[in-house]
């Protein structure tokens, strides 16, 4: 598809606006998230981006979700359609009666976890898959690794968000962002204008990130050319609860079915829970996803860059 140009000012306040809707909803309050889990099987390769993963700076909440993993509790929902299948069983609800979450029960019983019908700490909903091209996936990536960093611009100093008052402002920026005019104007106007339409970003990968927005989410999924592939299908992940972004790509080598969706599900959802980790590896990778973040600002910082200035790093009492 040929990149229009845009010259009015109502087509550029439109697109600037969609962008700004765009930040906000994938931003939630999503942190940087760990290098992501690759599987592989006969049908399809399965890449996992999980929120379990991510560094938090709710310190006590970060502390319940590893609690929680080091006692071996998680729940879990998927959305099928417009049906909620859950994971877990209750007095007033049962784990809903399909072959995967079957399967994925089996799994987590096997390795020792409990699924609490009263939500863990490490609960996440799976949502409804969108199906993306596979000539449109690397801007569909490209277009999140975007919006991820300005995300970390938007947060804050990482060092500055650990203080006992910043929480407010890492939990509260997506808030700020779609409500404050000034907000709207920084992250807005110049986020599409700028970051996005300009700079050579491609009209064809701007559509695509319109047509598929119900599954982006802030993080970063590099090195991969999944191109070569016959379908993929693309599901977020919420957790925490909605405040952590999770991602679960699934790249079919053929023609997508049944079988190799739900064997597909089957090993995400597992990942997701941590399942196949210990807690010290969580909390490493934790550590390693806030070093990630402190780099994008220091490099931002450094640069003098306009979405980005040194900030006071509170002490003590916040």
């Amino acid at each position: 598809m040929k990149a229009t140009q845009y010259t009015s000012v109502t087509k550029l306040v439109n697109r600037a606006a969609f962008v700004l809707a765009l930040f906000t909803s994938t931003l939630a309050t999503t942190t940087s998230l760990a290098a992501p889990l690759v599987f592989e099987t006969e049908a399809a390769k399965i890449i996992v981006v999980r929120p379990i993963d991510a560094w938090f700076a709710d310190t006590s909440q970060q502390e319940k979700s590893l609690s929680d993993h080091k006692s071996k509790k998680a729940n879990y929902s998927i959305m099928n359609g417009k049906e909620k299948l859950i994971g877990s069983s209750g007095p007033f609800t049962s784990a809903s009666n399909h072959p995967t979450i079957s399967e994925i029960n089996k799994k987590l019983d096997q390795a020792g976890f409990e699924r609490p019908w009263v939500l863990s700490n490490n609960y996440f909903l799976i949502e409804s898959p969108i199906s993306v091209p596979p000539l449109a996936i690397k801007d569909f990536l490209n277009y999140q690794s975007d919006i991820y960093q300005q995300s970390v611009y938007a947060q804050g100093n990482p060092d500055d968000l650990q203080s006992k008052n910043s929480r407010n402002k890492f939990i509260g920026v997506a808030l700020a962002v779609s409500t404050t005019i000034l907000a709207g104007q920084r992250y807005g106007y110049d986020l599409g204008a700028s970051t996005f339409l300009g700079s050579g970003a491609a009209e064809d990968m701007y559509l695509a990130v319109a047509t598929y927005k119900s599954s982006l989410a802030a993080v970063e999924v590099k090195g991969f050319d999944l191109s070569e592939f016959k379908e993929i299908s693309v599901r977020r992940v919420v957790a925490n609860p909605g405040k952590i972004l999770g991602q679960i790509i699934i790249a079919y080598k053929d023609e997508k079915t049944e079988a190799a969706e739900h064997e597909a599900l089957v090993i995400a959802v597992v990942a997701l829970t941590g399942a196949n980790s210990t807690t010290a590896e969580i909390e490493q990778a934790c550590k390693e996803d806030f070093a990630r973040r402190k780099a994008i600002w220091d490099k931002c910082v450094a640069d003098g860059g306009g979405t980005c200035k040194p900030e006071p790093i509170r002490r003590g009492g916040g």
